[in-house]
């Protein structure tokens, strides 16, 4: 036999194999979207114990600007801060862990659209994305979700409310274009500080003091030197109550 009919033999035993191999390996079933209504938004999402940060960014139409806010755990002590704000301590543990539990949940009550040109239509357009500006209408909130080693654990962009329903708003993960109807109530979310802080940072009762005294350590500081030899000096003030119930200064 001549290499011309030997080569083609070769060939066609080549493609045959390679067919045999395409067909025996399983396909990925495809999933079939309206199959996920009644299905949770974020299914492998289950543990709240997991979460580690949350970040809520809120598109301000005015300026045409997004505002973040973040509260993180600190990996060493536990406790909740705030990072924009220098680490504060926020009083954040429990609505922390009420916003993972209403992501973790969030059940999917409707297919709305796979249309990305939509979007906007349904407010669910991504704040933080490089493009949106002061003309640009229905961009949603953001909510994103971490553990400790920065993994996502949820992101997702609430948008308007769906009309005729109580409470339902249109909804999508980030980075995809689906748009489902879901139950949620985004006043709950807030970016303004003071409502991740405990107001009372001491933990004290005003009825329960009897005596402050305020002591201005900056003027130490500032004679440490000049002052060395006659020892460093610091201005206090003291307020105390009377027996009347009244405040004296000292």
């Amino acid at each position: 036999m001549n290499e011309g009919p030997k080569t083609a033999i070769f060939v066609g035993a080549a493609l045959v194999l390679s067919l045999a191999s395409y067909w025996s390996v399983p396909k990925p079933e495809k999933v079939r979207l309206v199959d996920q209504i009644g299905k949770n938004l974020f299914e492998e999402f289950d543990d709240p114990a997991d979460a580690a940060s949350l970040e809520i960014t809120r598109f301000d139409e005015d300026l045409g600007t997004p505002h973040s806010f973040k509260v993180a755990r600190n990996p060493k002590t536990g406790l909740w801060m705030i990072p924009s704000h220098s680490d504060y301590p926020a009083d954040a543990a429990e609505q922390v862990r009420d916003a993972v539990m209403t992501l973790i949940d969030l059940k999917m009550l409707g297919l709305v659209t796979e249309n990305a040109a939509e979007h906007e239509m349904f407010g669910v357009m991504e704040p933080a994305k490089e493009g949106i500006t002061l003309a640009r209408k229905g961009v949603g909130l953001s909510i994103r979700v971490q553990d400790a080693k920065g993994k996502d654990l949820a992101k997702v962009i609430i948008g308007k409310e769906v009309k005729g329903t109580s409470g339902q708003r249109f909804v999508r993960k980030i980075g995809q274009d689906v748009v489902y109807a879901v139950s949620i109530d985004p006043d709950k979310l807030s970016t303004t500080f003071g409502d991740w802080i405990k107001s009372d940072l001491l933990g004290l009762n005003a009825f329960d003091i009897e005596m402050m005294q305020l002591r201005d350590y900056s003027v130490a500081s500032r004679c440490r030197a000049a002052c060395w030899k006659s020892g460093p000096k610091s201005e206090s003030t003291g307020i105390a109550a009377t027996a009347n119930g009244t405040w004296r200064k000292w």
